[in-house]
């Protein structure tokens, strides 16, 4: 239901801000990442949902402002697909991942990042510029959220100590 939810709000906002196919390179690329990566997560669904929504509306719109030159924004791509190999896995404190679902989960997202480079590169290669500013923010959202993911992890695994 929840991801019901999130689906129907997303397209009726690609509508009316009239930017589906920017909407969907959003989608393309942050679902699939954030799926095998992991990032920042509230604890309840009201505050994901309407962070989620305001850095989806924040990217869309963002991205008739950005004027950086198409190859900046290529570089900047590939250097942001690397910060978030990098970056992998975030954990979290309530369901830490065992060795083996890293392993499967960092193989999934290399696949998914090659896909990314490939678009990176199609999308430079037939000018829609656009298009390569969503993905430019959108994997700096992607990065923000695995490092504040990562100190929330720390923080937390802190707190545990000291509660125990």
């Amino acid at each position: 239901l929840e991801l019901t939810v999130n689906l129907i709000v997303s397209i009726v906002i690609a509508v009316i801000l009239k930017m589906l196919p920017e909407a969907t390179i959003f989608f393309v690329i942050f679902m699939p990442i954030r799926s095998y990566a992991g990032g920042f997560h509230f604890d309840d669904y009201l505050r994901c949902f309407l962070l989620s929504v305001a850095t989806y509306v924040a990217v869309l719109l963002l991205s008739d402002y950005v004027t950086i030159s198409a190859w900046l924004l290529v570089l900047t791509n590939v250097i942001l697909l690397v910060a978030i190999r990098l970056l992998f896995p975030v954990q979290n404190v309530r369901r830490v991942l065992e060795q083996e679902e890293i392993h499967y989960f960092a193989k999934k997202l290399h696949w998914i990042l090659g896909m990314d480079l490939i678009l990176n590169c199609v999308l430079w290669g037939w000018h829609f510029e656009s298009l390569l500013r969503v993905m430019c923010l959108t994997l700096t959202l992607i990065v923000v959220t695995m490092v504040l993911g990562k100190v929330k992890y720390w923080w937390m695994s802190r707190i545990k100590k000291y509660i125990k």
